[in-house]
């Protein structure tokens, strides 16, 4: 297949990725309110209050406002609900507006709306919780987030407040409901997810069939094929993964942490892992690598080849609509190609210059 018919099966595949989501009722909600005193009318009945010294909370005409002078203390309205020990989405949504919200030292110091799992009674963050994080002056906006509790949840929380941040965020419309993907959300995801994953294959089977190395035939398929599973699994399951990995290099990492403290006057909190995110590792050297295996054949002209690995790194993240969780993102477009681009001028300047020295070479005879 040309590059033209892949570019234009690229184009209607994202066409119809965007219109899918874009168009389609995702969800279906259950008429069941699963909040208790939702709209505040019975001011803050039913909600657990944290409000420290110059911080304020009030109700007016169904609009709770939060505010707080003290960016060391967290002001703060929440309300726990048990978990139904089900498989469960919930809808979680309202209407925020804030004033002067100054963010604080951390990236979460800011006004939030956030639904938070307890799991063996202890609140788990790594799991996706957000539904709005602002800052500065910002006018009435709906904002609203699906979440799929765990089964292992206890019972989770709903939380507004301002963490350590001195400003005023104002909640109104709030709500919570059960929801169900709806059957037509589900044939066009799985149907679309499977064509994605056919465009994949049509995009390399041809570099792939070419490969004269059996070992490298099987390591190009084992690399598009994990990139694909990375691409569709769930953002819970990505999470489980990078804390799994954080949590095994801080146990290797141990005994060398603790012979620097032995050797040096540094403590062991100071000697912490740097945050590196996996996930943007993983990008980088899946294409990295694939490029890589790609170019050794040298076959297939390099603008092409180049071209294909965009039009997978781009596709990977259109497969992201579809992935609960998770969120297509550009900039992890930019990581593949960064690992695409290195391994390119890595090969472009390996042939330049022995392309200098077979001439030299000549120029000595």
């Amino acid at each position: 297949m040309k590059v033209s018919p892949l570019l234009f099966f690229f184009a209607l595949l994202t066409l119809l990725t965007l219109c899918s989501h874009l168009l389609l009722d995702k969800y279906v909600l259950t008429k069941e309110q699963l909040l208790a005193n939702p709209t505040f009318a019975t001011n803050e009945e039913y909600w657990e209050k944290q409000i420290p010294d110059d911080t304020a909370l009030t109700v007016t005409q169904n609009i709770l406002s939060l505010y707080s002078e003290n960016p060391d203390k967290t002001a703060a309205i929440s309300q726990e609900r048990t978990c139904s020990g089900k498989a469960q989405k919930l809808l979680l949504s309202a209407e925020l507006a804030t004033d002067s919200v100054l963010s604080g030292e951390k990236g979460w110091n800011k006004a939030r709306f956030l639904l938070v799992q307890y799991i063996e009674g202890k609140a788990n963050y790594r799991l996706q919780h957000s539904v709005a994080l602002l800052s500065g002056t910002q006018p009435w906006k709906h904002y609203s987030n699906v979440f799929t509790l765990s089964p292992a949840c206890s019972s989770y929380r709903v939380i507004l407040e301002l963490n350590h941040s001195p400003g005023q965020l104002n909640i109104r419309n709030l709500s919570l409901h059960e929801a169900q993907e709806t059957t037509l959300y589900i044939w066009s995801k799985w149907l679309l997810t499977g064509i994605w994953l056919l465009f994949i294959s049509v995009l390399f089977l041809p570099e792939i069939r070419a490969q004269k190395n059996i070992y490298f035939k099987i390591l190009a398929v084992v690399t598009v094929t994990a990139i694909f599973i990375g691409t569709a699994i769930p953002g819970k399951t990505k999470n489980d993964i990078k804390y799994d990995i954080a949590q095994e290099a801080k146990i290797i990492s141990a005994p060398l942490r603790h012979s620097i403290h032995e050797l040096t006057d540094l403590s062991s909190s100071s000697m912490g892992l740097p945050h590196v995110d996996v996930t943007k590792i993983a990008h980088f050297s899946l294409f990295a690598f694939l490029s890589l295996l790609l170019l050794l054949k040298q076959e297939t002209p390099h603008l092409r080849l180049f071209c294909k690995l965009f039009l997978l790194a781009c596709a990977s993240e259109m497969i992201q609509f579809y992935a609960d969780g998770r969120t297509p993102l550009f900039t992890d477009v930019m990581i593949d190609m960064a690992g695409v681009g290195i391994v390119f001028l890595a090969f472009r300047y390996r042939r330049r210059d022995r392309g200098l020295k077979l001439g030299g070479k000549t120029g000595t005879n």
